[in-house]
């Protein structure tokens, strides 16, 4: 009788483990995020948003940013252009002058979202870059690759935890390193450029050693970053957290 038992309970034990592994599996199946995201008009639900200490809505966005596009006609053609060469210049004097210029994620996302908006709106984009030199984008012939590119030249401009990096012709790497809140050089921005491409996107390449090594130099920091390579635009919520699962791509 108590081998009867012993084996009921044997046999108890050993079903309720596999239903909660079953369970587990599901869960992980069911409760991943998929990380391949286009981004659009619910851009928020991309980022924590008590992260922040202020929730805008969109129409706060478009307040705070309109500013810098300018809509025309001329000849038929709708034109938008960001930013005007007197705004560009008192952004250098102030950016020269210390000032650090700051974007939340939500700031960043929204600008993106917009400026995507802005490419299948109007016939012609232009944007005047942080040097001052001005860029026209005919938008039914405009690539993915071109609309990177002005979102990541409109970031650079409000953002001052900016780095680029040219790596050939029409690929060229763009960096945002968000939440650095005060003064970073670009030797640092560089730094953490190297460690985020090791662990994101070369990490295949390494030895595990090499590996754990950048993983702890990026484990050491903190903040968010956004990167944009060969038409893509990329997103890490928390660099701190080094692990490639997070890494989601918004555009």
């Amino acid at each position: 009788m108590a081998g009867s038992k012993g084996l009921f309970l044997r046999t108890f034990v050993t079903l309720a483990l596999a239903i909660c592994l079953m369970a587990i599996s599901i869960l992980s199946v069911f409760g991943h995020t998929p990380k391949s995201r286009n981004i659009n008009d619910s851009y928020l639900p991309y980022i924590d948003s008590s992260k922040f200490e202020e929730h805008k809505s969109r129409e706060q966005f478009e307040k705070k940013f309109s500013v810098y596009t300018h809509l025309r006609e001329s000849e038929g053609k709708s034109i938008a252009t960001l930013y005007s060469s007197a705004q560009i210049y008192e952004i250098r004097h102030r950016r020269n002058n210390g000032e650090w210029f700051y974007l939340t994620d939500a700031e960043v996302l929204y600008l993106i979202s917009d400026t995507i908006s802005l490419f299948e709106k109007k016939d012609i984009v232009c944007i005047i870059d942080f040097n001052g030199v001005a860029h026209a984008y005919h938008t039914k012939e405009s690539t993915k690759f071109d609309i990177c590119t002005v979102i990541m030249k409109r970031l650079e401009v409000l953002c001052s935890a900016y780095y680029e990096v040219e790596i050939d012709y029409r690929s060229d790497a763009f960096f945002i390193m968000n939440e650095s809140v005060t003064y970073v050089s670009q030797s640092y921005l560089s730094e953490m450029y190297r460690y985020f491409r090791g662990v994101y996107f070369e990490g295949y390449t390494f030895t595990e050693d090499w590996y754990i090594q950048y993983q702890n130099k990026l484990k050491a920091t903190r903040g968010s970053a956004f990167y944009m390579i060969k038409g893509r635009i990329y997103y890490v919520n928390e660099l701190s957290k080094a692990t490639r699962d997070d890494l989601i791509i918004v555009y």
